[in-house]
């Protein structure tokens, strides 16, 4: 777990605390992390289905905490990830960039498609949870995450200042990814998607309201 506080803060200590309170009694873990506030208006974190399905639910009900859906419309890009992450053992994504595994994965169908219906099941059902006892979200994919326009709709949602003074140079990733080549049988997953008219996974980018034709730094907002 990384906690964006104070360096001191970030130890094992507190990693191990804070495990333990999400795998025994969650209901304290959730106390711990709105405790953590450091005089913050606004406390949140991540959680996948992973982490606790009941914990998800819980929160998805739970009427004054806002709800962020973050997804990643390339399916098989999220795939590639997570087959990479357990190749490698580095869950970090930035971390993962620098890891070069001695042999990459292999695509799987049957795998992929049991990655993809789940995926897909679980933002359906907790976007319907949400939607019906009337509550608003907000939803952003993963290829906007640098975008200074929806992050501030983002800071918006959430009630704290929308304005932004510069881009976060250190999140950004390259524009353009080529997800094919992170298969060792990319010939075998490029059918697939042609089979399936998805040829639009096999690269993935990032959006960006900026002119084409000037390399110029982005205008402060």
């Amino acid at each position: 777990m990384l906690y964006r506080g104070r360096t001191s803060d970030r130890n094992k200590g507190l990693d191990d605390e804070l495990f333990a309170h999400r795998a025994t009694d969650w209901k304290s873990f959730l106390n711990r992390i709105y405790a953590m506030d450091r005089g913050r208006d606004h406390v949140g974190f991540k959680i996948f289905e992973q982490h606790g399905r009941h914990i998800v639910t819980h929160l998805v009900a739970e009427k004054p905490i806002k709800k962020i859906f973050l997804y990643r419309p390339n399916l098989l890009a999220a795939y590639a990830s997570l087959l990479s992450a357990k190749t490698t053992g580095v869950w970090g994504s930035k971390q993962r960039s620098t890891a070069k595994p001695d042999q990459k994965p292999l695509f799987v169908a049957e795998d992929f498609e049991r990655f993809h219906d789940r995926r897909v099941a679980f933002y359906q059902r907790h976007i319907k949870q949400a939607a019906t006892s009337g509550q608003k979200t907000f939803a952003i994919d993963y290829d906007e995450l640098n975008e200074p326009v929806r992050l501030m709709n983002l800071l918006a949602f959430i009630g704290a200042s929308s304005r932004l003074t510069k881009r976060r140079e250190e999140a950004t990733r390259p524009p353009s990814k080529n997800i094919l080549g992170r298969f060792e049988n990319r010939e075998e997953a490029e059918r697939y998607l042609e089979e399936k008219s998805l040829m639009h996974w096999a690269y993935e980018g990032e959006l960006s309201l900026e002119p084409l034709g000037r390399s110029a730094e982005s205008e402060e907002i």
